[in-house]
């Protein structure tokens, strides 16, 4: 009862132990751990650069570094844990968990058992708020790449070309496979309807890439970007101004900030008085969610703007021929691939489109 009185209050109990980038200060407070937060940064900053939570634990063994209760193994549960852990932008769900028989101490998740206490801005931040919802939305991009098949894709980044390779016909994607031929092993990318035909009742004509021919394809069409430096800058201008202009969301951003502030207030004042609250926190409700979205609208601009000076100062260095497939390029500048018959189509993350015939 007396850490339920505490949650009431908004005082954070947290047991820093187990918790990694925070230890507990003299006055019982949360004080960023710098070490530690160096990896939860480097946690967030992977997985946005598109790292599954398989390879992000895999460079953490390899670097030797320790989980927050000391373990060598990362697991992808501790990652998500982590990657959508409120904490770490210096807020607070309170009740997460409850105990349900306190003999034996069972704590099981809080789904309605108890009332629950979200606390803002408790603590510094280790993370800004518009990243920690980048990863947000990222998460869901990742759990719903839907086709024009009508299939749900699982997100894969073990090769940077996964999930970027689109088919051109039905919009599935691109998978890597190896056939086992007489003369040694040959690696091909085939659409996922073609392979899975009987899942998807279609019977998709899209033709079978060596990824030789794939790695081809995006070296051309990087030097494409080049050789057509004049004309592309002109596009990137373009796209860059578009992106910048973000005037009309910030705008509706303060209104809806300044509306949200109010609502508090107002809930504040009628709990105080022992009135039903039900209405205003359900105006609060709707208001926090058009933040949240308005905020999402901020970030891809910038997100948009980032990918496009990073195109600029990419096409700023001389020496296009001397360009040769790598992972990081795709990574870093490629969105999608959509293969059609006779050619392709690449989308880089400027928003620039090159065509490579073949």
């Amino acid at each position: 009862m007396g850490i339920r009185y505490r949650y009431q209050q908004g005082k954070v109990r947290v047991c820093t132990t187990r918790f990694l980038g925070y230890d507990k200060g003299e006055d019982g407070n949360l004080v960023i751990n710098p070490e530690e937060a160096k990896i939860v940064k480097r946690i967030f900053r992977e997985y946005l650069e598109g790292s599954s939570y398989r390879e992000i634990g895999a460079g953490l063994e390899a670097d030797g570094i320790k989980t927050a209760a000391g373990g060598t193994k990362w697991r992808t549960g501790t990652l998500i844990k982590i990657l959508t852990d409120e904490k770490y932008i210096g807020d607070a769900l309170l009740q997460k968990t409850v105990t349900i028989d306190f003999l034996s101490k069972k704590r099981v998740k809080n789904n309605g058992l108890v009332p629950q206490y979200y606390v803002e801005d408790d603590h510094e931040a280790i993370i800004p708020k518009e990243l920690f919802l980048q990863v947000k939305m990222e998460m869901e991009r990742r759990a719903h790449i839907e086709t024009k098949t009508g299939k749900c894709r699982i997100y894969s980044s073990k090769y940077a070309l996964s999930s970027v390779i689109y088919c051109g016909h039905y919009g599935d994607l691109f998978r890597r496979i190896i056939w086992h031929k007489p003369n040694g092993k040959q690696v091909v990318w085939r659409c996922l309807s073609r392979i899975h035909k009987k899942q998807v009742a279609i019977n998709c004509p899209a033709r079978t890439l060596p990824e030789a021919l794939l790695h081809d394809i995006v070296v051309q069409a990087v030097r494409e970007m080049f050789l057509a430096h004049d004309d592309t800058m002109h596009v990137l201008a373009q796209n860059l101004e578009k992106a910048l202009d973000t005037a009309s969301v910030q705008k509706q951003l303060d209104t809806v900030r300044n509306e949200l502030t109010q609502a508090q207030q107002n809930i504040l004042q009628v709990a105080q008085s022992g009135k039903d609250i039900e209405a205003l926190a359900d105006k609060a409700d709707i208001l926090k969610r058009r933040e949240t979205h308005l905020m999402g609208e901020a970030i891809q601009q910038k997100e948009k703007a980032d990918r496009i000076r990073e195109m600029e100062a990419y096409l700023a260095q001389p020496g296009a021929s001397g360009i040769t497939y790598n992972e990081k390029l795709v990574r870093k500048f490629i969105e999608r691939i959509t293969v059609y018959d006779d050619r392709f189509v690449v989308r880089f993350k400027s928003g620039a489109d090159v065509t490579v015939m073949g």
